[in-house]
């Protein structure tokens, strides 16, 4: 029950002005509990009974209270319940508008892209020895010597970090001073040879870029986990 000390000064002269130790024709709990929750309407016998009784309307104020704790309580619980759904809802929207953009990429590039001459030398870039770096936000690594692209080739075979798997990957390519939206895009595919080096084989076109260094980056078609290593394109 609240502290008597913050009830106002009619309810304190009810605790004591009705006195019934022995509790003659009082309802039952369940009627006392229907009260302090105000689903009877105050003409019941119940209702008139609480109002010339103090233990029954001490009883009923108790019920009261341990309700409007209970509503604060589950309110809390509905507001945290919906702030996680909202939040597995925009996660799963993310995911998937980034599922379908791959794909889109993807078949596109089908539409497009020729395939692959195995005969032709393309570009080679190889990052096999840096350490992983996981999002977009992460500086590139940088390998043991400078990786050098002529902008005339047709097509650029990257030689992934170990341990990455064979499959469908899309390819950015970013300027140095800024990796919010890659300056060139495409997809290829990785195959892992049999000393178990992945290679990953797409078809460019850097015509359009300056000479300079550049960030490519890269990852499998559905999945969030992106790797990046720099460049010099001449």
């Amino acid at each position: 029950m609240a502290d008597s000390n913050d009830l106002d000064p009619l309810k304190q002269a009810f605790l004591d002005a009705f006195p019934n130790p022995e509790r003659i024709g009082c309802p039952d709990q369940q009627t006392l509990k229907t009260i302090a929750r105000k689903k009877i309407p105050l003409n019941d016998p119940a209702q008139i009974h609480v109002s010339q009784c103090s233990p029954c309307f001490k009883d009923v104020l108790e019920y009261q209270t341990q309700w409007e704790k209970s509503r604060r309580y589950t309110g809390i619980l509905l507001a945290a319940a919906a702030l996680l759904f909202a939040t597995v809802c925009s996660f799963w929207a993310y995911q998937h508008l980034q599922w379908k953009s791959d794909l889109s990429l993807l078949a596109e590039g089908k539409r497009h892209t020729p395939p692959i001459n195995p005969v032709q030398i393309p570009g080679v870039l190889n990052y096999q020895g840096i350490s992983a770096k996981r999002g977009a936000d992460s500086q590139p690594s940088t390998p043991t010597s400078e990786q050098i692209v002529s902008r005339s080739v047709r097509e650029l075979a990257i030689v992934l970090p170990i341990g990455r798997e064979a499959g469908t990957y899309v390819v950015e390519v970013f300027s140095q001073a800024d990796r919010s939206k890659p300056l060139a895009r495409y997809t290829g595919k990785a195959s892992i040879d049999a000393d178990g080096v992945t290679t990953l084989r797409t078809r460019v076109d850097f015509t359009a870029l300056p000479t300079g260094a550049y960030t490519v980056a890269w990852h499998m078609v559905g999945s969030d986990f992106s790797q990046s290593g720099m460049f010099v394109l001449r």
